[in-house]
């Protein structure tokens, strides 16, 4: 049970919440004395915001509705305030999902943190919102969508699954905390004072400061009981290093712009890595900016690797003569290419290719979308001489990891590329075309 009242707590939260999060909410307290007051935000308040029709505040009374004992007056007292705090609302609701059922809509909250400034340089005053579910299930492989049709080793029983499931509630507690002191270290806010001022956006340094932050708390956390085993640190890790890895061979796709008659047009590449990709950097000694410039040189070396595999594993499916999942994908294209006009445009979302380009598009996005198939890469990867070693360890540790986490299956054959050399960088390579910058999302 709690042990601070939760009236005069920097969190302020619903009663139902501070029975699911109390003891965390005491021991995180200390740590963010920067700030006036956290309003914890559950499925129960967005459920009341929607009812209410707070996405559009107007005035400071409608979210003291929400948390009463709070003085909000006195911390939105102008217009501009006010507009802070309807921006961050607003922000925070984005990604949640709402499921309907006989009993109505569900909302399907996970842990995020935004802030806000309000007041001014003279006054400021700062301030957070956490949205967090009213009651914590999630276990770590929750955060591993790429692989969420395989066999987890570790679920099933019912009792374990529930200490697994607090252990990793705590860690996720301490990563959102660890945004907030790191913010107003930095002394920055996602909302800040002028309603119109540029935001600050999350990055995937400021992730692996957050996971960094988590996994250094679990040993205190154990010692305190706030966490049953420690081993949750391990299964946090190689969830994170299956999804970094993951996500570089599925989204680091190359493709070309221009080609046409005798014009060879300009080779683009996708460097993306999700924000969250933190997975190869947590528990090296390496500084954040280090380990952000090797995970790019490294996303850039798998994404060659990726495309010689690929384009040779497409050449040989044409024939019949690749794997044979690979067979059925190339199959799998052609006949969702000639029963649905639109089935390529999709799957190259729009990038301006020609259509045997976007066939081979839609072949490794197919492919790859195959968590066997990533593995069987990663197996041949790790043994090819031509990679750096900082190429093959990456392979080498996200197999370790998958291979911790997942009931082995029958690794499908890769077939190798023809040249046994570490594909040429193309002449002409530039990054996409930038995109407007999005509404910034409320920290992760």
């Amino acid at each position: 049970m709690p042990r601070s009242d939760p009236d005069t707590s920097v969190f302020a939260a619903n009663p139902a919440v501070w029975q699911e999060y109390g003891a965390l909410f005491d021991h995180f307290s200390p740590r963010l004395k920067d700030y006036s007051t956290v309003f914890v935000l559950s499925d129960r308040e967005f459920e009341a915001f929607q009812k209410k029709g707070i996405t559009h505040l107007s005035e400071s009374h409608e979210i003291r509705q929400v948390f009463p004992k709070r003085p909000i007056n006195d911390i939105f007292q102008t217009d501009d305030d006010i507009r802070l705090l309807a921006r961050s609302i607003r922000l925070s609701q984005e990604g949640i999902q709402i499921e309907y059922s006989q009993a109505g809509a569900q909302y399907k909250i996970g842990a995020r943190v935004s802030t806000l400034r309000v007041g001014n340089d003279e006054a400021p005053v700062r301030l957070a919102l956490m949205m967090l579910p009213e009651k914590w299930t999630d276990i770590p492989e929750n955060e591993a969508p790429s692989v969420a049709g395989e066999k987890f080793k570790l679920t099933g029983d019912p009792v374990k699954n529930a200490e697994r499931a607090n252990d990793y509630k705590a860690f996720t507690l301490s990563h959102e905390v660890t945004h907030l002191t790191d913010m107003a270290k930095r002394n920055i806010a996602v909302n800040d004072f002028d309603p119109a001022r540029e935001i600050p956006r999350s990055s995937q340094p400021d992730e692996t400061i957050a996971d960094r932050g988590g996994l250094a708390d679990i040993p205190e956390m154990a010692r305190k009981g706030l966490i049953t085993d420690p081993k949750i640190l391990d299964q946090i890790v190689n969830v994170r290093k299956i999804e970094t890895f993951h996500d570089l061979v599925k989204h680091g796709e190359i493709w070309t712009v221009g080609k046409e008659g005798e014009n060879p047009g300009r080779v683009v590449r996708d460097k993306h890595i999700e924000e969250h990709g933190t997975g190869f950097g947590l528990l090296s000694g390496d500084t954040i900016h280090e380990q952000e410039d090797r995970l790019k040189r490294t996303a850039a070396e798998i994404a060659d690797v990726r495309r010689a595999t690929l384009d040779n594993m497409y050449g040989q499916a044409a024939d019949g003569k690749s794997t044979p999942m690979a067979n059925l994908a190339y199959r799998m294209v052609q006949s969702n290419a000639s029963a649905d006009p639109g089935y390529l445009e999709r799957a190259v979302k729009g990038r301006p290719v020609d259509p045997e380009e976007a066939q081979r598009i839609a072949f490794n996005r197919l492919l790859t979308s195959k968590p066997q198939v990533v593995r069987g890469m990663a197996d041949q990867w790790e043994r090819m001489p031509s990679l750096s070693d900082e190429a093959r360890g990456m392979a080498s540790d996200y197999k370790a990891a998958y291979d911790s986490m997942i009931e082995p299956k029958t690794a499908p054959k890769v077939a190798a590329p023809e040249a046994a050399t570490k594909p040429q960088e193309p002449e002409a390579v530039s990054a996409p075309a930038a995109k407007p910058a999005p509404a910034q999302a409320p920290v992760m």
